[in-house]
């Protein structure tokens, strides 16, 4: 009896296994899946137009799910972009490659479907591990740091007027301490004690009108709207410092608009907190030697700028010119001429220019993938050809060819 019972089971099992294959498989779910695509796609773009790209891309592109308010006042669920993109890679796999029929004349189909696959594997590596931030630099001026656009983090280092070593803390360990919400976070060489709380993502110290347990030094920092461009934010959180064993504490704001980091004391020494933009070291360090623009007719729209810098790598420098159309590439990493400023300079005033860094290890994916998509397509519409002139040659008069083997 129990062996039957699991013979029914292990047949069920197969047949569920089979129904979930054969539907993941299906091509029926490709064309849902690229109409929630095709969807989503234009949702975003109308999103973006008040909301800004950062916020159309972190909720209709980069979320698993997420919930569509029509009207205003229906709310409806959707599978978000990232989740979409996984299923189509299973289904592209199952349907494209594992279940096709294998064969000379199913080649070209087959590359075709990897080169997608490239494609989708090559976006999600972009995803996970690219990096992407900006370096701004004056003429003469030179760095080894790039910064983000958006994500942020808190500094801790000591007052040394120099380089130090610097303890950070990630955005993800504080940007979700709303409200109530507060942590705690210690370091073995640090003195004190420092707590976070009341995170806002844009926020503006004011004058304090009342008393409170939120005023500090006769401010209270008060959240602000979401600015349409994520980089015009100016974020803030509320900071407890607690010198360690048990000495006193000291309320203070960390905003990312104040003109220079906290000071705090503790164990004799001065040390700056500060909550700015994540930052990252390059392997070699830029020098903006010169920038050059060239303005349209009668206005101040740049029609080309360039700049030309020295790229120093183990003590060895190196000339190079980069242009918008022309970056500098370097041990992975990637400088684009992205703009300049200040926009309203006059003439002889001194300029700076703005790099787009990236760190991309998917950079080439997308043109392997062209490349295998190509070929495969190529393949594809090459046997279609021999097959259409093979049976056009009995009209023709013609023998119609066959093949080696089947003579």
């Amino acid at each position: 009896m129990l062996l039957i019972i699991r013979q029914e089971g292990n047949e069920f099992m197969r047949q569920v296994l089979k129904k979930a294959f054969a539907w993941l498989a299906s091509f029926e779910l490709s064309c849902v899946l690229f109409l929630f695509l095709l969807l989503l796609t234009y949702l975003g773009t109308l999103y973006q137009v008040e909301h800004g790209l950062y916020q159309a891309q972190r909720l209709y592109f980069e979320s698993v799910v997420l919930v569509q308010w029509v009207f205003g006042a229906i709310p409806i669920p959707l599978p978000g972009t990232y989740l979409l993109l996984i299923v189509l890679a299973v289904n592209l796999t199952l349907g494209g490659i594992v279940r096709v029929r294998m064969g000379w004349r199913k080649f070209g189909t087959l590359v075709a479907h990897a080169g997608i696959l490239v494609l989708l594997v090559g976006a999600f590596v972009s995803y996970r591990y690219a990096v992407a931030g900006h370096l701004t630099l004056y003429e003469r001026e030179s760095s080894n740091e790039f910064q983000s656009s958006n994500e942020w983090e808190i500094a801790v280092g000591e007052a040394t007027g120099g380089p130090t070593r610097e303890y950070l803390i990630a955005a993800r360990e504080f940007t979700n301490l709303r409200g109530a919400r507060s942590r705690s976070f210690r370091f073995a060489e640090l003195p004190f004690v420092l707590t976070l709380g009341a995170f806002s993502p844009n926020a503006q110290p004011v004058a304090a009108t009342a008393p409170g347990s939120d005023v500090v030094e006769g401010f209270v920092l008060t959240p602000q709207a979401s600015e349409r461009e994520q980089e015009a934010n100016q974020a803030g959180v509320l900071a407890t410092i607690r010198e360690t064993p048990g000495g006193a504490e000291k309320k203070a704001i960390l905003w990312a608009g104040a003109y220079e980091p906290l000071v705090v004391q503790g164990g004799g020494k001065a040390w700056l907190v500060d909550l700015r933009l994540r930052r990252w070291t390059l392997p070699f360090t830029v020098r903006l030697d010169k920038f050059t623009r060239e303005l349209h007719p009668q206005t101040n729209m740049a029609r080309k700028f360039t700049s030309e810098v020295t790229k120093t790598e183990d003590g060895v420098g190196q000339k190079a010119r980069v242009t918008m159309n022309e970056p500098l590439r370097s041990l992975g990493y990637t400088l684009y001429q992205s703009s300049w400023g200040p926009s309203n300079a006059r003439p002889g005033e001194r300029l700076y220019s703005v790099f787009a860094v990236v760190r991309n290890p998917a950079e080439r994916f997308p043109l392997y993938a062209c490349l295998v998509i190509t070929l495969g397509l190529a393949i594809h519409f090459m046997q279609k050809l021999v097959a259409y002139l093979q049976s056009e040659r009995p009209r023709a008069g013609l023998p119609r060819l066959e093949s080696r083997r089947s003579r």
